[in-house]
C-alpha cells in the first residue's frame, strides 16, 4: 500500500477538519465546489493549488494562482513538502504530516482539475476557452509510451528509482527516447520538483553521445524564452551524466491521444499550443540561429498552468546526431527532404514537423504520407477540425519545400487569424 498523507485545517474555513489522502490521487485545494478542500473566499482561485504525492514524496503545487500558495510563509510555485510543513491558501492554513497506518480521516476525493480562474487561459493577449470537462485535468504522464512507441526501461534504469543524485532523490520514471531517460525527482535543496535527464544505460558510456549531451544541455541553459522547458542545470555523479529541467506535467503526446473526442474547444486548445511553440521556435533561430530538428509530439509539454513549452531547444536531433536509431515512427514527423538526406534541417523542416506534431493534436493519428507526399487534411479524421485550419496545415506539411511557409512570422500570423476566427463562438 502506498504512503499516505495527513492535511489538517488549523486556521480559516473548514477549521479542525482533517483529510487522510494517498499516493497517486492529486488533492485539490480552491474555491471550485468540485474541490476536495473549498474555500469560500475570493482570495482563492477557482483551482488554487493541489497537494499530491508519488513514490513516497509529496509535494504541493501552485496551480497559477491569483494571490500565491505558501508553505511555511514563503511564496512557492512548487515544494516538496516534509512532515510539519504548513501550507497557507487564501487565509487557509492547512498542516501536513504524514499519516501513520492506523490513522482514521477524511478520505480526500480525487476530482477532476475545475477550469482555471477566469475560465479562460491567455497567451499573446488571445483567450482560449477551457478545455472541455474529459480533457480538463492534464493526462498524467506515466512515461509508458510516445509517438515512438512504448518504453522499454532497462533494469539498471530502474534500479535508479528511490536512489540520489547529488541532492537529487529519483522519485520515478516519467519518459524515454532513443538516447535519454527522464526521472521525475526532488530537489531537498531548493524544495522543488524538477525532471532529470539522463543517457540510457546503453550509451552512457559512449563518447560521441556524452558530448552530444553535454553540449546540447550547455546550449538550452543559455535559451530563456517562456515557451521553451528551462534547463536548470547539469551535473555529474561519479560517472553519470545529468540535466536539471523544470519539471512538466504531461506531453501533447498525452493529452491529445484522444483528440477526435475532444470537440471544438480540443481543437482551439491545440491550436493555442502550435502557436506558443512556434513562438519558441521563432526565438531560437531568430536570436540564436539554432534550429530544433526534432518536433514532435513527446516534445511539447505542459506545465501545472496547461502552458504549452518545447522541450530540447539547443539540443541537436536530427536523424544523423549520435546515438539515434531513425525509424518509420520517428520520420513520420520529418521533412521527406532530410529523410532522403537531400537537404539539411531548416526553419522549413522545422514547420513541417510542427504540422505533423499539430496534425496528431489535432486526430490523434500518427501522419501518413500517402504516395505523392502529401498527407491527408485533418478535417478527415476528426469532423471538428474548422476548414479554416485546412489551409494553414497544407502550407505547413506541403511536400515541396518551397510551398510551405517561407518563415515563423507568415505562420503566426495565419495561427493568430485563424484562433481569432468566429468558428471558436459556438465552442
Amino acid at each position: 500500500m502506498g504512503v499516505k498523507a495527513k492535511l489538517k485545517i488549523e486556521a480559516g474555513f473548514g477549521r479542525g477538519k482533517e483529510y487522510i489522502i494517498e499516493e497517486g490521487k492529486p488533492f485539490y485545494v480552491g474555491r471550485d465546489r468540485k474541490c476536495d478542500h473549498y474555500i469560500p473566499s475570493g482570495r482563492a482561485s477557482r483551482v488554487h493549488c493541489k497537494i499530491e504525492g508519488t513514490n513516497g514524496s509529496f509535494g504541493v503545487f501552485d496551480l497559477n494562482s491569483r494571490n500565491g500558495t505558501f508553505v511555511n510563509d514563503q511564496r512557492i510555485s512548487s515544494r516538496v513538502l516534509r512532515p510539519r510543513d504548513f501550507i497557507n491558501v487564501a487565509g487557509i492554513r492547512i498542516r501536513f504530516d504524514l499519516a501513520k497506518p492506523e490513522s482514521e480521516g477524511v478520505s480526500g476525493s480525487p476530482v477532476s482539475a475545475p477550469a482555471a480562474d477566469a475560465g479562460a487561459e491567455k497567451s499573446d493577449g488571445i483567450l482560449v476557452s477551457p478545455r472541455p470537462k474529459a480533457t480538463a485535468k492534464p493526462a498524467a504522464r506515466q512515461g509508458a509510451e510516445t509517438e515512438l512507441g512504448k518504453c522499454n526501461f532497462s533494469d539498471e534504469e530502474r534500479a535508479l528509482v528511490g536512489t540520489q543524485l547529488g541532492e537529487l532523490k529519483l522519485v520515478s520514471l516519467i519518459g524515454c527516447g532513443n538516447r535519454c531517460v527522464v526521472y521525475k525527482a526532488s530537489d531537498s535543496v531548493k524544495n522543488r520538483i524538477v525532471a532529470v535527464k539522463t543517457l540510457r544505460s546503453s550509451l552512457a558510456q559512449d563518447k560521441k553521445v556524452r558530448h552530444w549531451l553535454v553540449k546540447g544541455a550547455k546550449r538550452s541553459a543559455e535559451l530563456r524564452h517562456e515557451n521553451a522547458v528551462r534547463v536548470i542545470r547539469g551535473g555529474r555523479e561519479d560517472d553519470t551524466l545529468y540535466v536539471v529541467l523544470e519539471y512538466m506535467e504531461s506531453s501533447a503526446y498525452d493529452r491529445y491521444r484522444d483528440a477526435s473526442e475532444g470537440g471544438l474547444v480540443s481543437v482551439k486548445s491545440a491550436l493555442q499550443s502550435v502557436v506558443t511553440v512556434s513562438r519558441a521556435l521563432e526565438f531560437g533561430y531568430k536570436e540564436h540561429r539554432i534550429l530544433h530538428g526534432g518536433v514532435r509530439p513527446s516534445k511539447i509539454l505542459y506545465d501545472e498552468r496547461r502552458q504549452a513549452k518545447l522541450l530540447g531547444l539547443g539540443f541537436s536531433h536530427g536523424p544523423q546526431s549520435s546515438g539515434v536509431l531513425a525509424g518509420e515512427r520517428l520520420f513520420a514527423f520529418i521533412a521527406p527532404e532530410v529523410v532522403r538526406a537531400a537537404s539539411k534541417p531548416s526553419v522549413s523542416t522545422d514547420i513541417y514537423s510542427l504540422g505533423c506534431s499539430f496534425y496528431f493534436m489535432l486526430t490523434g493519428r500518427i501522419p501518413i504520407r500517402d504516395s505523392r507526399g502529401a498527407i491527408p487534411s485533418p478535417c478527415k479524421a476528426n469532423a471538428a477540425v474548422p476548414e479554416s485550419l485546412e489551409r494553414i496545415f497544407e502550407m505547413m506539411v506541403a511536400p515541396a519545400p518551397e510551398n510551405r511557409y517561407g518563415g515563423y512570422s507568415n505562420l503566426l500570423h495565419d495561427l493568430r487569424w485563424a484562433l481569432r476566427g468566429e468558428v471558436w463562438h459556438s465552442a
